[in-house]
């Protein structure tokens, strides 16, 4: 049976708390306007899909816990799969910069969130990978 190290399981949890804690802060900028079309930048398929599997299970969830608790659609849900590849991201941001969205919930790995930080777009990325830690990484 593999062990894992100390403090490993806080790690994941709170990692996983991130993507909820963002779409708090997103409900918060909706709650007076009209639906509001929020991206998603996730790896679904590909390496570490389990990544972006969880954090795209987690802003889900908590969008329609919130549509539910309002009785209306207050947000649209936009997923793009990166699939964990870098030079997928400048078409996927322009995918989400012409469907309407202005902020942006992932991405979940190192990778993407690198190369979405070279895109000129002006979208507002919540980057919830605490994680960030890829080589050449600003910062």
């Amino acid at each position: 049976m593999r062990q894992s190290k100390p403090g490993s399981v806080y790690k994941a949890t709170h990692t996983l708390w991130y993507p909820i804690i963002l779409c708090l802060f997103i409900i918060q900028l909706a709650a007076c306007s009209p639906p509001l079309t929020v991206g998603i930048l996730a790896g679904l398929t590909g390496s570490q899909s389990e990544l972006g599997v969880a954090g795209r299970n987690g802003a889900m969830f908590r969008f329609e816990e919130e549509n539910a608790h309002r009785g209306m659609n207050r947000f649209v849900p936009m997923v793009e799969n990166d699939q964990n590849e870098p030079q997928r991201v400048p078409k996927l941001v322009q995918s989400l910069r012409r469907a309407g969205v202005a902020v942006v919930v992932g991405p979940f790995t190192s990778t993407i969130a690198l190369a979405v930080t070279k895109e000129k777009e002006e979208l507002l990325f919540f980057f919830s990978n605490r994680q960030c830690q890829a080589p050449g990484w600003p910062g």
